[in-house]
């Protein structure tokens, strides 16, 4: 009888946000401030509809060589590249979202499948209910704070933080054989940079153009900081049992 195949441990080659565009749309549809921040969240929220769709459909996929579940991975960046290339190019909300749900969302599951799936309900529900807990948190900290982040240059800031921490992820997962010590003091890490991607997106929706298609970009990037918070707490706990 054959011996039925382990599912890979949580690894670092996550999705992460890449795009920080300043970049300020022409007129489409302007919205109010409440349901600016409404449309915001329900592209947030249908990210995760469509990621967890995905991932159930997908939960009994697994890699049957090492090269396959490395280019499952390649190809999951590909997409969300291109995804958000798309999304944060176009000044169409439609084309925005269909990108985003389609090319970033809906892949994702792919790597939710077969990767966090197995982790355990309880687990689970722990870093789902805690991650959400933690993005209202850091939202608010975003919203309060009144200097446009921008301007100060925190954009750049977490992008050259998420670069290093990406590629020292990388580094130590081809090289060496992470440690559980390890595992959890870099998912610390990388909580505590989408943590502070969280606080830069919520405090630049009150300084774009409150457009539909502001909020479907603003909602996708939220998507992806929370994506990234939910991973590395199931590192977290995964690690710690």
């Amino acid at each position: 009888m054959a011996t039925a195949k382990k599912r890979r441990d949580l690894g670092f080659g996550d999705p992460a946000v890449f795009d920080r565009s300043p970049v300020v749309h022409p007129k489409s549809v302007f919205l109010d401030k409440a349901p600016f921040y409404a449309a915001m969240n329900i592209s947030t929220l249908l990210g995760w509809l469509v990621l967890g769709v995905a991932a159930f459909l997908l939960r009994n996929w697994l890699p049957s060589q090492t090269w396959h579940y490395y280019i499952g991975i390649a190809a999951v960046f590909i997409s969300m590249i291109a995804g958000s290339i798309i999304a944060i190019q176009s000044a169409s909300w439609k084309i925005s979202g269909l990108a985003y749900l389609s090319l970033i969302a809906a892949p994702l599951g792919l790597l939710f499948g077969p990767l966090v799936l197995n982790v355990g309900v309880t687990n689970m529900v722990y870093a789902l209910v805690g991650t959400a807990a933690w993005s209202v948190f850091m939202t608010l900290i975003g919203l309060a704070i009144k200097s446009d982040l921008q301007r100060l240059g925190f954009d750049v800031v977490i992008s050259v933080l998420l670069l290093v921490y990406v590629a020292a992820s990388v580094v130590v997962l081809i090289l060496w054989k992470p440690t559980p010590t390890w595992i959890i003091t870099m998912a610390s890490i990388g909580i505590v940079i989408f943590s502070l991607g969280l606080v830069y997106n919520a405090n630049r929706s009150k300084f774009v153009p409150k457009t539909l298609d502001r909020a479907v970009d603003l909602g996708m990037q939220n998507f992806l900081e929370t994506v990234n918070i939910a991973l590395r707490v199931m590192q977290i706990l995964k690690s710690r049992s």
